[in-house]
């Protein structure tokens, strides 16, 4: 991939963050909490709970930032696996109307970004600076909080 690809794509990576804002919208209200029990959920929550779970549950594994440690030491190819978890994860979460679920997936949207500016320096740089390591690292951090939070006021 060319230099002008991967800024094209941090770029686009830094739009979509723009664009997945976690403040209510004005005069917007809170929705009820959900039933703790899932025979009485809509279907449609039921639906959200099996994509989200199941694309949270793909993206926590072996290619996702797990430490700062870790990411200084990943290659190009590791860096690009890990970024097309984190795309597969956005499209999962992206498109439900509920304010938890915009907040996960603003935060695997920060995620991606920060995969981004990682893959950039994997690709044209010296290797992974220890700070860009750091920021992706607390990145997934991060999505592991929006998801617990989403997952327990939503699916709980």
């Amino acid at each position: 991939m060319t230099r002008a690809r991967y800024l094209t794509a941090a770029l686009l990576l830094a739009a979509t963050l723009a664009g997945c804002s976690s403040d209510p919208e004005p005069g917007a209200t809170a929705s009820p909490a959900p039933s703790s029990s899932a025979s009485t959920r809509p279907a449609a929550i039921e639906v959200e709970c099996a994509n989200i779970d199941r694309a949270h549950n793909a993206w926590d594994g072996p290619r996702r930032a797990a430490s700062a440690a870790q990411v200084a030491l990943w290659n190009e190819g590791e860096a690009k696996a890990a970024m097309e978890g984190g795309e597969d994860y956005l499209k999962a979460v992206s498109g439900y109307q509920d304010q938890p679920s915009k907040v996960l997936a603003r935060a695997v949207a920060e995620y991606n970004y920060e995969l981004s500016v990682v893959n950039v320096e994997a690709v044209i740089g010296d290797g992974i600076s220890e700070e860009q390591a750091g920021k992706a690292a607390a990145a997934a951090g991060s999505v592991g909080d929006a998801y617990r939070a989403w997952r327990s006021a939503t699916c709980a």
